[in-house]
This record gives C-alpha cells, sequence and structure tokens, in this order.
C-alpha cells in the first residue's frame, strides 16, 4: 500500500472556488458568506479576503441559511449537526445534534429563533435555538428530505424530498397539511422562496 500526499485545498489560494458542497449568501455588511469544507468563511468581494474564518469539528458543512438581520448563521453538517453562529462575535452559539445522517437544508425564523433543519434520514427537525433543543420531528417522507423553507410568520413550512414529493407542514399542527407528488424524479433545489 502507497502513501500519496495530496494537496490541502486553500480557500485563499483559490478565490473563484470558495464553497463546497453548502450553499453561498450575501450578508448585509457586503460580504460573502460560504462554506469550504468544515469551515465558514466571510470574504469581501472587492479585496479578495478574509473577513473571519469559523471552524467547529470534523464534518463538513452541507447547508446554510442566514438569519434575515445577518447577524447569525444556522449550518448544517454532514454528521448531521445544525451549528448557530453569531456572525456580529464570530462565536458559536449552540450545536444541535438530532440527525442520523447528513443535514441537506435548514431554514429560520425571521428572529433566528426557530431553526428546521432537513435531513438525509427523512426526518425534518424543528428547534428551539434559545431553549437548544428539538421541538419534534416532522415525518412523511420516504427519502431524504433535501430542501427546507419556513413561512414569514413561522406557522408553516415547505419540504421537498428525494421521494419526489414537495410538502406542506403546519408547525401548530405538527403534521403535513398538502402533498403534492407531481415530480417523477427527487426534488431538489438549492433554495425556496416561501
Amino acid at each position: 500500500m502507497s502513501n500519496k500526499s495530496y494537496l490541502r485545498y486553500e480557500p485563499e489560494l483559490t478565490f473563484g472556488c470558495v464553497a463546497s458542497q453548502g450553499p453561498v449568501r450575501w450578508l448585509n455588511k457586503g460580504m460573502l458568506l460560504a462554506t469550504a469544507a468544515q469551515q465558514l468563511i466571510a470574504w469581501k468581494p472587492k479585496t479578495k479576503a478574509k473577513a473571519f474564518v469559523l471552524t467547529h469539528g470534523d464534518a463538513e458543512a452541507s447547508a446554510m441559511s442566514i438569519s434575515d438581520d445577518g447577524t447569525r448563521a444556522f449550518v448544517g453538517h454532514t454528521d448531521g449537526s445544525v451549528t448557530v453562529w453569531n456572525l456580529e462575535e464570530n462565536e458559536l452559539v449552540c450545536q444541535l445534534d438530532g440527525h442520523k445522517s447528513p443535514v441537506l437544508g435548514v431554514a429560520a425564523s425571521q428572529d433566528g429563533g426557530l431553526v428546521i433543519s432537513a435531513g438525509a434520514d427523512s426526518d425534518v427537525v424543528v428547534w428551539d435555538v434559545v431553549a437548544e433543543a428539538g421541538l419534534f420531528r416532522l415525518k412523511g417522507h420516504r427519502d431524504a428530505v433535501t430542501c427546507v423553507a419556513l413561512s414569514e410568520d413561522s406557522a408553516q413550512a415547505i419540504t421537498g424530498s428525494k421521494d419526489g414529493t414537495v410538502r406542506l407542514w403546519d408547525l401548530e399542527q405538527q403534521r403535513c397539511v398538502q402533498t403534492l407528488a407531481c415530480h417523477r424524479s427527487e426534488v431538489t433545489v438549492s433554495d425556496v422562496n416561501y
């Protein structure tokens, strides 16, 4: 067996390639927030310089959402966790553990107090960020849930899945109120506007 050494990805050397699996989002401060392997990196596009780098654990970032005011980032990871970051202080607020496989989608309420994560384990978990606890699971998809969005009033959520369905959830009743099964293949979108 031979030992091969591989070059480690250096994001600052290749500004044109700033993200791995996760999305890229604009911050209100004119910065770009991107995931790159285990890191959450804020870039200053005009200068191509990093503003800050946040790292937590060994799991890669696989999904991301930003609070409306741009002060918090909600990051899903391949180990099934969701991390909540304070972008003003550049520090970890909490880690939420609840999926058995990678988190593929994350959405947050306008105030950042409620987070919903969509997982490859076919579960959708609703979280209370202040209590750092899962409130409940939404079950119904038969395959990985690839995307999630939350209504402005946080009363409803919509999810898409590899099972070919889109589901509308009533969060107060904790149940699916409508299923759209009109897709012949998986529903995989990077963002849902709801």
